[in-house]
């Protein structure tokens, strides 16, 4: 399932606590900034103890113009 967000409403963690297993998230770069999303991404996929090639969490600015998207793997 694909969400979108426009308006920040929640935190960073929250948005990644409620992406789900195989889903992902379009969030606005006007809403939150792009780093910060990358850095919660990476913190989140080392306290889950991920390796390098097998993260929980992706980024991707290549989907939607003006969004960065966000996937959940497993």
């Amino acid at each position: 399932m694909e969400r979108t967000i426009k308006v920040r409403k929640k935190t960073i963690p929250e948005l990644l606590k409620g992406i789900g297993v195989g889903n992902s998230l379009h969030v606005s770069l006007k809403a939150y900034p792009k780093m910060a999303i990358v850095m919660e991404c990476s913190r989140q996929n080392k306290a889950a103890g991920c390796t390098p090639f097998n993260r929980k969490y992706e980024t991707s600015t290549q989907i939607k113009s003006g969004y960065i998207t966000i996937y959940q793997r497993y």
